[in-house]
């Protein structure tokens, strides 16, 4: 039986789509053309669906990604990352080529350290700043939501893909500390 995880990419339809929340016997996929969602029956359909990038399934607890509509131009900021990744990871940018060679400094005998070292050097030298540490969680997100991962969920927020300016976040906080001062006991004296 075909099972479904979040952030799996496959076709269906002969569109694209990304698994965008998963349940045993159904999906809701997002078509990455248009960001448009269904939810499919998998089972009905399993024949129909060719699953192009799976993910491992998350853990339990895992907290899911939102499915805020992901904008063409995050998308491809997202696709920008995978053959980075894929060259720390396995030494090659797609590791499904099978005659696909490593660039010198990420063939056999060097470490995952090493190969993340030298993309460090060559990204930043190319203008992208970045850091070991940052490729390390961007490689967890990878690996846990596929693409979907890869998407910098700090520019969406409601699907606008607009950031939500400060006073959105504070009005929240100061009702609550309102509310808490209001139900504090009074201290009269009598």
């Amino acid at each position: 039986m075909l099972r479904l995880n979040l952030g799996d990419l496959l076709t269906w339809q002969e569109e694209e789509y990304v698994v965008a929340a998963a349940r045993p016997q159904t999906a809701l996929l997002r078509r990455l053309a248009d960001n448009e969602t269904v939810w499919i029956d998998v089972p009905s359909l399993a024949d129909e669906i060719v699953v192009t990038d799976r993910v491992a399934p998350p853990d339990v607890g895992e907290p899911t990604l939102a499915l805020e509509p992901i904008s063409d131009d995050e998308l491809e900021a997202a696709r920008w990352w995978v053959p980075h990744l894929n060259e720390i990871a396995h030494g090659v940018p797609d590791p499904d080529v099978p005659a696909a060679v490593p660039r010198p400094g990420y063939g056999p005998g060097t470490t995952k350290w090493d190969r993340t070292t030298l993309k460090v050097e060559e990204l930043t030298a190319a203008g992208h700043k970045t850091s070991a540490r940052s490729l390390q969680r961007k490689q967890q997100r990878y690996n846990r939501h596929g693409l979907h991962g890869l998407v910098d969920r700090r520019t969406i927020v409601g699907g606008s893909g607009v950031p939500l300016p400060m006073t959105a976040f504070l009005r929240p906080c100061s009702r609550c500390s309102r509310r808490h001062e209001a139900t504090r006991p009074s201290r009269s004296r009598h």
